[in-house]
């Protein structure tokens, strides 16, 4: 049994204890000395003997140094800085003093980095502001090796970058695009994890226990946030501003110590370095920078902090345990720096962790990261995950919206906004009108004159098309299952301003005209796809302070417009959200002043309802979007709200919001019914439309480029100017490509065989599509200029003339531009003009020089021959009729078009029709079966004019006042024959009977052809085409081409010579008749309508017809050739012109043009 005196050396060692805890708590304050900031560096344990006294310790993978309070790692390997520069990624050793080299260098910046260890592997990813990608290589001996990127397109500002050292995922910060994403090391999976980020600048993550972290520069609450790697559970762990002297607080770079599981951060606007725990407790003020600028990132490393200042570019130093330490630079760069990463294993320490996606990939279907003590499932961008959390399904209806302040569009779940389904898109501030693909998820809008289009799946921009100066676009929609985009636009045509409603194919990027008569400015634009409607909004001025609106629709193709609803309102009032509602068959526009929707119908009826909207003021930003029974709406506030129709209860709130936004719309995948898109024309094509495919009531139609099978294509003020042919005379030029119509060129030739045009500008020579896309440059020529062009499709070969301080000559090329020939180089001034007979292999020009004249050349003889030189001036143009061999041609000095044989023979003049207020100036000229069209300088204004040559032969002008300056003027036809010459090339012997059908006969002809047969293929036509390849209109009045050979009917040579006997008695008749009053009248008044019978000749409207053309006068025409007024029984004027075709061109043309001049 213990003594009396055992008890009281107990009880004095307790007084004694008591005692020295008393004194320990007093000396600190009540606190314990482990809280003593440096006290120890990693772990701290208080001495149970002397409580004023600590053990300091380390974790796993450290020792403790000699001084008993730092760590140093048990790993011997060298640490260094991986350093990130505007011109490249630098290495500098922590004990090198200072010195550095470049990993990589080459025209890059680089801004934020982050490492990946495997083994003795260290792989390096960083991002490249300059080329918007993120990158990654291998550091090989000093130098990255295989360096490559992995992830591309949608990125724009990535500060911030950091590698899941454990899951191998990689996180980074999209500064513009507000959000923080993923992706496997690979670019793979990637995934939006954080949407709705202010300003966010930089992160640091620790996947041991599944932690993100970020830094926020956001104006009204710079902030440090926290989540899991999923993006769940997001908290602010750190208000700055309670911590900063400064009222504008920068949280810039951040950092971790994995060690103690601490968040540093350095603050850009106080120039102060902070720490808290995880969960943002026991915040310490550590350092405050004695020199700063733009401290820009941040790392740890054993005792001391390294931190950048990219205005300094420099690399700074301090001891992160003792406060107010002394700081140092510890390298100095000409480059910018911008961050500066450790590199050691410590840094992505490894002990105690588990890898939870290791196996089975977490069970998740795509994507895992690191949960704390789980495995957490993402989903890819266009996917969502299921309610099993596991697996990831197709997303459900989006909500797209432009915030105005900002132009980003962002792509946000009904059920989660804070959750990006797709990547945002940055937009330039000029962007307006987006319409959205959501079968196809491609997002179309107008910048300026260009149409872009970003492809949510691929994460690329592009533009879609670009057009001419002249062209203005106001509106865009789309019919995602015809995928046909249409454009509400403006064009204006000499000094008049038109407006219209074009529709461009989204696959081939065909374009055409669709609705330009009576079209006012289209202000709003809407295409209901299941219903085959297109429906706009007009507006034009009234009255001095007010606007009149038309909405109308019309369907897919075109046809049958009608006026749904009119009404006037005051001058330049908001009229936004145009939009149609397919379920109810309305379409829906807000009166931002009023907060109302109002609605109407499509029927005839027109059918018109009003919403008046109660939460929130509009402040003139009131949009909306309509889904089946449900309005959705944001007011100015930016807040987003859905209405039931004919509900009374209150809106419902689905975010609230702080900017305005610019755009709205609610899609869903069952937008489109099944039933619908299955039976629909265009989705059922066994061959795909080549042109644009417009879906009819019974079936559909493929519109061709231009919207038509012929076009004119000439110049204006060396400009290319593109006019379709067909029944309307009104009809807009086509749309093209600015860089193809801005181009000032010099000469232009169409390849029809190819869809093609070849053109020179300038020393260059390009080609393009017809409606100028692709333009592709082909050759280039050192002081040398093209004067015209021509083509031979059978041979694939081109043929310019050229023109120097050398003089003139005329080569052959291939389409590539290769294999150039000299043909002719010797006895020529200038080339104007160059037409190739394909079958025949002859060529013919036109020289301007002191002998005016038109040459031939025979390329297979190589024979030069001058086919006409008597009575010519100035030749600008010349072309062949193919079909009939015949030769057209200008003549400026003349003021006519003239036409003859092959070889110069049966010269005749094309008769005009001359009268005192018409005055003639053809500059070009092209001849299609039975049309000849010019161009001309002086006829009403400058005109392109067409001549239908039939019995009673009329010219009617194709569009009006398109000035002087006007020249090479040529036609493109979809079924033109491409002339190959058949002799050699399709009829030799030998032939596959199926290849050479393959595309032999045009027109739904028939081919047939009999192997080794020596007749090769033969084409079988249809009712409405004729010819050896099916190619010509069959319905025509024939009337032969020259032929001294051809045997003559008796009835061609009786008939006439009656008919011309007769009209010579009638006429002696007449003379007879008139001299004998003639003798009974004693005087004769010149003023007499008898005696000039000019004077009675019907007037033509000569504001109309000659405004342009009365000062031309003053040219004058050489009166040795001065035409006079043909005889209208005088057939030999238009002998020899060629087939007259009834239909479909001739007559169509004919019934339209009831214009006899």
């Amino acid at each position: 049994m213990p003594s009396a005196c055992f008890y009281a050396r107990l009880l004095l060692s307790l007084f004694a204890f008591a005692l020295s805890v008393t004194e320990s708590l007093q000396a600190n304050n009540g606190e314990s000395p482990c809280n003593e900031w440096g006290r120890c560096a990693q772990t701290c344990v208080q001495n149970w003997k002397n409580r004023s006294l600590v053990e300091c310790g380390c974790v796993e993978g450290f020792r403790l140094d000699s001084n008993r309070v730092s760590c140093l790692p048990v790993d011997p390997l060298a640490s260094y800085l991986l350093i990130t520069t505007s011109a490249g990624i630098q290495q500098s050793f922590v004990e090198s003093k200072g010195k550095s080299h470049f990993l990589y260098s080459s025209n890059t910046l680089a801004v934020a980095v982050d490492f990946l260890l495997n083994g003795p592997k260290t792989t390096v990813f960083w991002s490249d502001i300059n080329t918007d990608k993120i990158n990654t290589g291998e550091v090989v001996e000093g130098r990255l090796k295989d360096v490559r990127s992995v992830v591309t397109g949608g990125l724009e500002s990535v500060e911030g970058l950091a590698v899941d050292w454990i899951a191998c995922n990689l996180y980074w910060v999209e500064s513009r695009h507000q959000e923080i994403e993923v992706s496997r090391c690979d670019g793979s999976m990637r995934a939006s994890v954080v949407g709705d980020v202010r300003r966010p600048r930089a992160l640091a993550l620790d996947p041991r226990v599944g932690f993100l972290f970020w830094t926020d520069w956001d104006n009204e609450n710079p902030r440090i946030e926290r989540s899991y790697l999923d993006g769940s559970s997001r908290k602010v762990i750190v208000n700055v501003e309670e911590y900063s002297n400064l009222p504008e607080s920068l949280p810039n770079g951040i950092t971790l110590d994995y060690a103690v599981n601490r968040v540093y951060w350095i603050d850009a606007g106080s120039g102060s370095i902070h720490t808290v725990k995880y969960d943002g407790t026991d915040h310490k003020k550590i350092l405050h920078l004695s020199t700063f600028s733009k401290p820009f990132s941040m790392d740890v490393f054993g005792d001391y902090f390294y931190w950048t200042d990219i205005t300094f570019s420099s690399i700074y130093k301090a001891h992160r345990f003792s406060l107010n330490a002394s700081q140092k630079v510890v390298l100095h760069s000409s480059n910018t720096l911008y961050q500066a990463a450790i590199v050691h294993p410590s840094r992505h320490p490894t002990y105690n962790t588990t890898n939870y996606c290791a196996y089975n990939n977490g069970f998740c279907s795509h994507l895992c990261v690191m949960g704390d003590g789980r495995p957490l499932c993402v989903c890819p961008y266009g996917l969502q995950l299921g309610p099993d959390k596991r697996t990831c399904k197709d997303h459900e209806p989006l909500v797209l919206y432009q915030t105005k302040e900002t132009n980003i569009v962002y792509f946000a779940s009904t059920r989660d906004p804070s959750r990006w389904i797709y990547p945002p898109v940055k937009l330039h501030a000029t962007a307006f009108a987006l319409t959205y693909d959501s079968r196809n998820e491609i997002l179309y809008w107008i910048e300026g004159r260009t149409i872009k289009r970003h492809m949510l799946k691929t994460y690329t921009t592009e533009i879609f098309a670009k057009f001419g100066s002249l062209v203005k676009l106001t509106a865009l929609s789309l019919d995602c299952l015809s995928g046909n985009l249409y454009i509400g636009n403006s064009v204006q045509l000499n000094s008049e301003i038109r407006s219209q409603i074009s529709v461009c194919a989204t696959g081939g990027r065909y374009c055409s005209n669709l609705i330009w008569d009576s079209v006012r400015h289209v202000s709003g634009l809407a295409v209901d796809a299941v219903n085959r409607l297109v429906l706009w909004m007009e507006r034009e001025r009234a009255a001095a302070d007010q606007d009149l609106m038309t909405v109308k629709a019309a369907y897919l193709n075109g046809s049958i417009t009608w006026t749904l609803h009119t009404w006037t309102c005051p001058k330049n009032a908001a009229m936004k959200g145009f939009d149609v509602n397919p379920l109810r068959e309305e379409v829906c526009w807000s009166d931002a002043n009023r907060a109302a929707i109002m609605c109407v119908s499509y029927s005839t009826t027109a059918n018109f309802s009003e919403i008046v909207l109660a939460s929130g003021g509009s402040q003139g930003h009131l949009l909306f979007t309509a889904d089946k029974e449900r309005l959705f709406y944001s007011p100015g506030n930016g807040s987003l709200y859905s209405v039931t129709y004919g509900s009374r209860s209150a809106p419902h709130l689905i975010w609230n919001g702080t900017q305005p936004l610019g755009y709205l719309k609610h899609t869903s995948p069952d937008d489109f019914p099944e039933h619908r898109t299955s039976r629909h024309p265009c989705q059922q094509l066994l061959v795909p439309c080549k042109g644009i495919c417009l879906p009819e009531e019974n079936g559909h139609r493929c519109l061709p480029v231009g919207g038509s099978d012929t076009l004119l294509v000439f110049l204006q003020n060396h400009r290319t100017v593109v006019y379709p042919v067909g029944s309307d005379p009104t009809v807009p030029p086509l749309l093209l490509q600015a860089e193809f119509s801005e181009m000032p060129l010099d000469s232009i030739h169409v390849l029809s065989a190819e869809e093609a045009v070849v053109f020179s500008s300038r020393e260059r020579l390009y080609r393009a599509r017809i409606d100028g896309y692709n333009v592709t440059p082909v050759a280039t020529l050192n002081n040398t200029r093209v004067t015209a062009l021509a083509a031979d499709a059978s041979s694939g070969l081109l043929y310019r003339a050229v023109f120097s301080s050398h003089g003139a000559r005329i080569e052959s090329f291939f389409l590539n531009g290769t294999g150039v020939t000299v043909l002719v180089d010797t006895d020529l001034h200038r080339v104007n003009a160059l037409a190739i007979h394909p079958s025949r292999k002859l060529l013919f020009w036109s020289d301007a020089g002191e002998w005016p004249r038109i040459e031939r050349f025979d390329l297979e003889t190589r024979e030069r021959q001058t086919i006409v030189h008597e009575e010519l001036f100035q030749v600008s143009d010349l072309t062949l009729d193919l079909e009939h061999d015949l030769v057209y041609w200008c003549d400026l000095g003349t003021a006519r078009i003239e036409q003859a044989r092959l070889d110069g023979t049966g010269r005749t003049r094309i008769g005009l029709n001359k009268g005192p207020n018409r005055h003639y100036s053809p500059v070009s000229v092209a001849v299609f079966q039975s049309v000849l069209f010019w161009i001309d300088s002086t006829y009403s204004g400058g005109s392109l004019v067409m001549f239908v040559k039939n019995r009673h032969p009329q010219t009617s002008t194709w569009s009006r006042f398109l000035g002087p300056n006007m020249s090479h003027l040529q036609l493109y036809n979809r079924h033109m024959l491409p002339y190959v010459n058949e002799s050699r090339d399709m009829y030799s012997s030998n032939l596959n009977p199926i290849m050479s059908c393959r595309g032999f006969c045009y027109n739904g002809g028939t081919c047939s052809a009999i192997d080794d047969g020596p007749g090769g293929p033969t084409c079988q036509c249809t009712a409405n085409f004729t010819g050896p390849r099916c190619q010509f209109y069959a319905a025509y009045i024939y009337n032969p081409p020259f032929s001294d050979e051809e045997p003559a009917d008796v009835k061609i040579i009786v008939i006439p010579v009656a008919v011309l006997l007769s009209a010579f008695l009638l006429m002696l008749v007449v003379a007879w008749v008139k001299r004998r009053r003639a003798w009974q009248s004693t005087a004769v008044s010149l003023s007499s309508e008898e005696a000039n019978p000019a004077l009675a000749a019907r007037m033509i409207d000569s504001q109309y017809e000659t405004s342009f053309s009365d000062n031309v006068l003053l040219m004058g025409t050489n009166l040795a050739f001065e035409d006079t007024e043909p005889s209208p029984g005088n057939g030999n004027v238009f002998n020899g012109l060629g087939s007259l075709p009834r239909k479909p061109l001739a007559t169509i043309l004919k019934g339209r043009w009831q214009h006899p001049v």
